[in-house]
């Protein structure tokens, strides 16, 4: 650019014009480049990912195809009783696959093989998969119990000396029962077995241990003898203890007498106290009764209802009078009774003897036990 110091500054020459132009050009090319290549760039991107997917979707498809293949020769095989090719088909294809279904081939095919362990475990993972199939979950239900019955433990139980009854207590703990005797294998749940060893003569050994599923396991025992009880001391015949002769008892020369007067007398104390007490109640609701009568005479009832009402309470006050009348008439005729009874008895016995106990001339009560049992009488003169 050439500045004329005879023009303003700003003024330029026309040879500046097509440099400004092409500065100006590039600054609007230049973005546009730039935009253009990042398109460019996010388009051959989304091609890459886009052939990428339809790569992945090619894969799974293949995989998908390769499984059912072999799930198809799985079926062949098991329909063939090639139950060993059948296990390994099944197996790929699960792994390729994953289906619930495959499980239960599994499962069903080892149990052919004679594999109760790899049953169980098929089995189980179908369920625990939530496999729906109702065939399926009946024939698991039905086999599981024998193939676990299939996977006990082996326990083998030796002892010294041999013969000792082996008793084996269930895991849980709920019963015993007898598994021959030593040396024997025997075959016992999982989980914590209790053996119990016995033999005449000899101690009793507890032995118990920790089994695991389908576990061979042995067992070895020393037992200890037992020591004999003392023997009895030798004795002449004449040295032998004999028992002591029984003897027969005396009767008894006290008198019971007092007893039966004085509690005579206390129980009938007690019914005349109770006859009083019922005469009472039966004064006040003979009272009431009374009350009751002039009340509703003064009143007249207004309906059926209210006559009805008051005729039934005037009834139960009478019902309540006459019952507490008779049963004060029973108290009073049977505690005089016994009141009476009582002081007689007393009488008897303080007036048959000079110093207040009985002898032979008075009346008195024995008791006692003789060789043909038991006796109890009244006696003296009369």
């Amino acid at each position: 650019m050439v500045i004329n110091r005879d023009f303003q500054w700003w003024k330029i020459s026309a040879k500046s014009i097509p440099v400004f132009l092409g500065l100006a050009v590039a600054m609007v090319v230049a973005p546009m480049t730039v935009m253009a290549q990042e398109q460019t760039d996010q388009d051959e991107q989304a091609e890459q990912d886009e052939q990428a997917e339809e790569g992945e979707e090619a894969t799974e498809q293949e995989i998908r195809r390769a499984a059912l293949h072999k799930l198809r020769a799985g079926n062949d095989a098991f329909d063939n009783e090639e139950y060993q090719q059948a296990y390994d088909a099944y197996s790929e294809a699960y792994e390729m696959l994953g289906e619930t279904m495959v499980m239960y081939r599994m499962g069903q095919t080892a149990e052919l093989l004679g594999d109760a362990e790899k049953a169980v475990e098929h089995y189980t993972k179908y369920r625990e998969l939530g496999g729906d199939d109702e065939e399926f979950l009946e024939r698991i239900e039905a086999a599981l119990p024998e193939l676990m019955f299939e996977l006990r433990a082996r326990l083998e139980i030796t002892s010294e000396p041999e013969g000792a009854e082996i008793i084996v207590t269930r895991p849980d703990g709920v019963g015993q029962r007898s598994a021959g005797v030593t040396p024997n294998t025997v075959r016992v749940e999982p989980g914590e077995v209790h053996v119990t060893l016995r033999l005449q003569g000899y101690e009793d050994k507890e032995l118990e241990v920790e089994l695991e599923l389908n576990e061979d396991h042995s067992m070895e025992a020393s037992l200890t003898e037992r020591e004999a009880p003392p023997e009895p001391l030798a004795m002449d015949d004449d040295e032998v203890a004999q028992p002591p002769p029984f003897e027969e008892s005396e009767p008894s020369s006290d008198s019971n007498l007092p007893m039966w007067g004085w509690t005579s007398v206390g129980l009938g104390v007690s019914v005349l106290a109770l006859g009083g007490t019922m005469s009472i109640f039966q004064r006040d609701a003979t009272s009431q009764v009374n009350d009751f009568d002039r009340a509703a005479a003064g009143a007249e009832a207004q309906n059926q209802e209210e006559r009805d009402t008051l005729r039934a309470e005037q009834e139960a006050l009478r019902n309540d009078a006459e019952t507490y009348h008779r049963v004060a008439r029973g108290s009073y005729i049977a505690g005089g009774l016994l009141t009476a009874a009582g002081t007689g008895i007393l009488l008897v016995h303080y007036m048959g003897s000079d110093d207040g106990s009985s002898d032979s001339g008075g009346l008195s009560m024995d008791a006692g036990i003789g060789p043909q049992g038991g006796f109890i009488g009244i006696g003296g003169q009369f």
